[in-house]
């Protein structure tokens, strides 16, 4: 995860949820979005930090299942979503809002 400025992170108190979206098609049965919270993890600190990217990588993994046993698909699906998540959560530390999508 990419380290962030204590101004930065002192930003993100605004924002108390990450929406993290599957980056392709999947199961009908699949959510299409789910809100990663992180109102209870202080992202000053490296165990923090640590504990926020876990919740996003078990959101990916939900958003993005295997689907008939296409794993290549599942994966590629999981990384972006997960980055964008990354990425999102960089613009939500500095101010800004938090999507993830597809």
């Amino acid at each position: 995860m990419t380290r962030l400025s204590p101004i930065a992170l002192a930003a993100a108190c605004a924002a108390t949820a990450l929406s993290v979206s599957a980056a392709s098609p999947a199961a009908a049965s699949a959510p299409t979005s789910i809100a990663v919270s992180y109102t209870d993890v202080d992202l000053t600190a490296t165990a923090g930090r640590h504990t926020l990217d876990l919740r996003l990588q078990r959101a990916a993994s939900k958003v993005c299942p295997i689907v008939d046993r296409d794993l290549s698909l599942a994966s590629a699906c999981q990384y972006h979503s997960y980055a964008q998540a990354q990425d999102d959560l960089a613009h939500a530390l500095q101010g800004g809002n938090v999507r993830v999508a597809r």
